[in-house]
């Protein structure tokens, strides 16, 4: 009888679109849906070929009325800049882009203080941005700003640029980390 009823929740899962069981869970809402409807879920999500994302973080209220099995969202404590799912690691992606190329222009448009040949090159990287909205931006990201850092230290001698050409290194190697710390939301979980 179990097993009839694991097929009967399979079939109607089964039913819904990709895009409804993908908000389904993620969104997570225990009051809706039971653990064996969530597990159905991501059963079709993986027979489908789709990457499972992680689901919305719950944790338990910090007071101390707490019931054992009360569990709250923690989306009014999600960090702004928080990722968790693709479509999270897009978004900020396509923020690079448009940020990119907002500051290409400024250097083309400052050309007396900044290197419009940089300008050029940050306005690539930014279009690049944009068409490619893959986690392996965080290393052409990475890898544009280390460059910058070490031109910053190398052509400028001493003072504000060398300063700011320290920090640069430090933010290229953190957004090349990035590549590596979401690389399981791009992994199907089995």
């Amino acid at each position: 009888m179990v097993e009839t009823i694991e097929k009967q929740l399979y079939g109607n899962m089964s039913k819904k679109d990709t895009e409804e069981l993908l908000n389904i869970w993620t969104k997570y809402n225990k009051e809706e849906y039971t653990e064996e409807a969530f597990e159905t879920i991501k059963q079709v999500l993986i027979d489908r070929g789709v990457d499972v994302p992680l689901q919305k973080s719950h944790k338990v209220p910090e007071t101390e009325d707490v019931q054992d099995g009360d569990i709250e969202s923690s989306d009014n404590n999600k960090k702004a800049n928080e990722i968790n799912s693709t479509d999270d690691i897009k978004a900020d992606i396509r923020g690079w882009g448009f940020g990119l190329i907002f500051f290409g222009l400024v250097h083309i448009v400052a050309s007396g203080f900044l290197n419009p040949v940089w300008g050029g090159v940050i306005i690539l990287v930014g279009i690049i941005n944009l068409c490619v909205q893959h986690r392996i931006m965080y290393i052409a990201n990475g890898v544009a700003i280390l460059m910058a850092g070490v031109m910053n230290l190398a052509l400028t001698g001493s003072g504000g640029w060398t300063v700011f050409g320290m920090f640069q290194l430090f933010w290229g190697v953190s957004e090349i980390k990035k590549f590596f710390q979401y690389g399981h939301l791009y992994a199907v979980q089995r």
